[in-house]
């Protein structure tokens, strides 16, 4: 690492006390690494604490058949951002490619009101792929360590369930609650 460090390819800082220090790719290690379309930026503190969670869950899903792509890499262009209506576009945390289809991938940390965890999860169920005008995903899996954010997921999936035009979309949601 230390080389990296002298070499200009990362960035290195301890953020928060007591916790491990963080690192990130800088403009040159970006280059090197051929993603030059990424931003060049350490984390933001406010933000350890999801990034650090995604990244978890992320460990635990990729495999040798399943492949992850980041929010960072879709806010950088380099997929294509399912299409959705303007006032509710969301972007994941992440999307597991699967040979059964992409997955959208949320992690959830914090408590949402009821209305926004409704209208998040319906601007992601109704996502459509921009080549093909089909669904973009075919799973939307929701991660919480919280098992009242978990039960506030679970009564949203349902509303979407008794919906009679959004009924069948609901089936694709699943809700897992997971150690961090």
């Amino acid at each position: 690492m230390d080389r990296w460090r002298r070499a200009g390819w990362i960035g290195y800082q301890q953020f928060l006390v007591g916790e491990p220090p963080w690192l990130w790719l800088t403009r040159t290690g970006l280059a090197a690494s051929h993603l030059a379309s990424y931003n060049p930026a350490p984390p933001a503190i406010s933000r350890l604490h999801h990034i650090h969670a995604v990244n978890t869950v992320r460990f635990h899903l990729e495999d040798e058949r399943r492949s992850w792509i980041s929010e960072r890499a879709i806010r950088a262009g380099r997929y294509p951002t399912p299409q959705m209506e303007r006032d509710t576009r969301h972007i994941p945390d992440g999307i597991l490619r699967t040979p059964a289809g992409d997955i959208c991938i949320e992690v959830e940390l914090t408590q949402k009101k009821p209305a926004e965890l409704f209208h998040k999860m319906a601007a992601v169920m109704f996502a459509s792929d921009p080549r093909t005008h089909h669904s973009a995903y075919a799973g939307i899996w929701y991660d919480t360590p919280d098992p009242r954010i978990k039960k506030a997921l679970e009564a949203a999936r349902e509303a979407h369930a008794r919906d009679r035009y959004v009924g069948r979309r609901a089936g694709i949601v699943k809700i897992f609650l997971v150690e961090l």
